[in-house]
């Protein structure tokens, strides 16, 4: 299993929210010097998301920057937040992502997502909210899909992943649902990326007994909860 850190972006200013809410969490300003420690400590991804950007319905300058300076240090990049189309996809990669990620697409317009995945590495972002629904437009709508069917509509568009996020622990440091994590994994056969309430390296542990992929990982990160130095070995 693979370690992903995360940059969440704010216009040009790295954050760390507690469950996707303004105003809450952590403000790490300059991203860059936490991507160039990514890179030193031999993180081979970096997990970027644009917060503006998945609200206003394309990506930002400051996520289509970093994630040319995350190729310009030898990261992969993946990109997710207001990909909304395969020029904007095209936008990304052509920036440097090497990966995007696709949230509200796959959900609003299947059909565009499913060009984008035979054309660009997509992950399909699959993000439960409170109710057990799929929630898209940076986290403030419901799709009206559960995510058990949510996983079997990207799996028929051709993704190569899911990154599935269980919203109400994000951001918190409380702790991994390790039930809802084995019924995701079982219901897929992609790649499964996992984001949300990581809180020490046993979580780590756990996540990767559970065959999950990925762990993609901000707060624990970002507050010490797990050493950089431990989570680079799992890089």
């Amino acid at each position: 299993m693979r370690l992903v850190p995360s940059i969440d972006l704010d216009g040009p200013r790295a954050v760390k929210r507690v469950r996707g809410k303004p105003g809450t969490g952590l403000d790490l300003g300059d991203p860059r010097p936490i991507l160039e420690r990514v890179a030193s400590l031999g993180f081979r991804k970096i997990h970027i998301v644009d917060l503006r950007g998945s609200v206003e319905g394309r990506p930002t300058r400051w996520s289509l920057d970093l994630a040319k300076e995350a190729s310009r240090l030898g990261l992969e990049a993946r990109l997710g937040g207001g990909i909304r189309s395969l020029v904007h996809a095209e936008e990304a990669a052509r920036a440097g992502a090497s990966e995007v990620v696709l949230g509200t697409l796959w959900a609003l317009n299947p059909v565009e997502a499913e060009r984008i995945a035979s054309t660009i590495p997509a992950w399909a972002a699959v993000e439960e909210g409170p109710l057990g629904e799929a929630m898209i437009r940076g986290w403030t709508q419901a799709s009206g899909i559960s995510v058990e069917n949510a996983l079997g509509i990207v799996e028929e568009l051709g993704f190569q992943g899911v990154l599935y996020t269980y919203i109400p622990a994000e951001g918190t440091l409380a702790g991994i649902p390790v039930d809802r994590i084995r019924d995701i994994r079982s219901s897929t056969r992609l790649l499964l990326a996992y984001a949300g309430g990581v809180s020490s390296p046993g979580d780590i542990k756990v996540l990767e007994g559970l065959g999950v992929d990925e762990a993609v990982v901000g707060m624990a990160l970002y507050t010490g909860a797990i050493s950089w130095e431990v989570a680079a070995g799992y890089a």
